[in-house]
Parts: structure tokens; C-alpha cells; sequence
């Protein structure tokens, strides 16, 4: 029995047929090698078989031997690769919506900045004007309630510049944001709306502090009151239109902010859906 199941065992081959201090008898001497091997390593004791069957066991095992668990192994890195390349196309393809998300957003404020800026503007440079507006005027020595009316007029547009002051501070915050979606030169496209509140402000305090209108034989100082009066008060249709500098700046800031953000928006309308 004991021949049988240490016959093809290949580590019975390093044991000597003839240990040394092992006495063997005629009938051990009459069998065969592999069965005589067998016969050594029972007469050995316990510690030293499980020595060698250890040894065994760990020669047993070949690293270079390709089987089942090698192939496993492949299937297992080559899922694991195949997960880790689609996990990061998914993060790219987010980050990009992300990216497109926050640019859709920025022009859908810029956008809807610009159309209030008509409504702002149309507000402030109303030519209708109430008592009321300029009733906390500071009062000038010897001034008649005909001048004060004058002078209330010009008041009341930078008392509506100051109750608007909230839309420019959105244009200001909104605009490094611009800026930073659709580049650096779009600053001269709210550069636009800047200078068009500077004019009417520098136009108002101005016409504010003269006391009388200029006498028209004097044509450069009459120009200048004639395109301070137009950049507060001009309309379209009217006939001071052609010196509405303020204006045309308001009309330029709108259609560039249109022909920036329009097609961002409607690429990504179509792209949603």
C-alpha cells in the first residue's frame, strides 16, 4: 500500500537506498528501490517525514507553470483596466458638462444683463421728472424756483443712477466672470456699459454746477451743453439722436453680448436635447 502511494513521488529519489545508522534486513534488501525508499521513510521518525513532505509540497508548486489560476489572474487585471479606463472617460466627460454647464450659466446672466440695461437706461434718462426726485437738492444762494427746477432736472438722473446702483454692482461682478469664459478682450465689451453711466454722471454733475445756459455765439461751449443734454436726455426718433454717444454704446454693448452668448446658449439647448 505504502509502495503505491510514494511510488511516483519524485522527492523519494534524494533519499539514499542505505542511510547511514539504518540496519536493513534480507527482506528489505530483496525488494525494490522505490518500495526499500518507502520502507526509509517510515522508519523515520515523524518531525523529519513532515520535513519532507513540506519540502515536497513547496516544489510542487512551479511559478513559471501556466494553468487556470495564471488565467484567471490575466481576466482579472484586464477587467480591472477596462473599469479604471471607462471610470476616467466618465470623470473627463463630467468635468466637460461641468466645464459647458458653468459657460451657459455665464451667458445666460450676461445676456439677461443686457436686455435690463434697456429698461435701467430707458429708467434713468426719462426726460419726466417729479419734485419729489429732487426735493433733498441742496438749496444755492439767491436761487429762483425756476433755476431750482433747472438744476432739479439734471438732479434727478443721478438720484436714479444712485437707486440703480445695485444693477452696476451685478455688471461688475459679472464681468470678471465674462471674462475669464469668453477671454480677456471681453472686458472692452463692458467697457461699453462702464462709460455709458460715466457720460450721463459726468454730463449731470456738470450741467448741475453752471448757473445759465451758454450763449450760442459762442459755438464750442454750446456744442458741448447741446451733447451733455443729448447724452442725458436723447431718445430714439428724436431729433437730438445723432448725438446719442450714450446710446449707440448701450445698442453695441447688447449686440456683442448677444453675438457672444447667444450661440453658447442655443449649442447647448440643442445639445440637451
Amino acid at each position: 500500500m505504502y509502495a503505491a502511494r510514494f511510488r511516483s513521488v519524485e522527492w523519494i529519489s534524494r533519499i539514499p537506498l542505505f542511510p547511514r545508522r539504518t540496519k536493513t534486513s534480507v527482506a528489505q534488501r530483496c525488494c525494490t528501490p522505490s518500495q526499500r525508499k518507502v520502507q526509509v521513510f517510515l522508519y523515520l521518525p515523524f518531525r523529519r517525514r513532515v520535513d519532507l513532505l513540506t519540502v515536497r509540497n513547496c516544489e510542487m508548486a512551479d511559478p513559471w507553470a501556466f494553468g487556470w489560476t495564471q488565467l484567471f489572474t490575466i481576466c482579472g487585471l484586464l477587467i480591472s483596466g477596462g473599469f479604471a479606463y471607462k471610470g476616467l472617460r466618465t470623470f473627463d466627460k463630467w468635468r466637460q458638462e461641468q466645464l459647458e454647464q458653468r459657460k451657459i450659466d455665464v451667458a445666460l446672466d450676461a445676456l439677461a444683463l443686457a436686455y435690463e440695461s434697456k429698461y435701467v437706461f430707458e429708467h434713468i434718462r426719462s426726460r419726466m421728472s417729479t419734485s419729489l426726485e429732487w426735493q433733498d437738492m441742496p438749496e444755492s444762494e439767491e436761487e429762483s424756483p425756476k433755476e431750482r427746477m433747472r438744476r432739479g432736472s439734471y438732479y434727478a438722473i443721478l438720484r436714479r443712477l444712485d437707486h440703480n446702483r445695485e444693477f452696476f454692482d451685478r455688471a461688475w461682478k459679472l464681468q470678471p466672470r465674462f471674462m475669464a469664459v469668453f477671454g480677456a478682450n471681453s472686458e472692452d465689451i463692458f467697457s461699453l456699459l462702464h462709460k455709458a453711466r460715466v457720460a450721463i454722471e459726468i454730463s449731470c454733475e456738470t450741467l448741475l454746477s453752471e448757473k445759465e445756459e451758454p450763449a450760442r455765439n459762442d459755438k464750442e461751449s454750446y456744442e458741448l451743453w447741446l451733447q451733455m443734454r443729448a447724452d442725458i436726455w436723447a431718445s430714439r426718433g428724436s431729433p437730438r439722436a445723432e448725438r446719442d454717444e450714450v446710446g449707440r454704446k448701450l445698442d453695441d454693448f447688447v449686440s456683442k453680448i448677444e453675438a457672444r452668448c447667444r450661440p453658447v446658449i442655443e449649442h447647448g439647448y440643442h445639445k440637451s436635447s
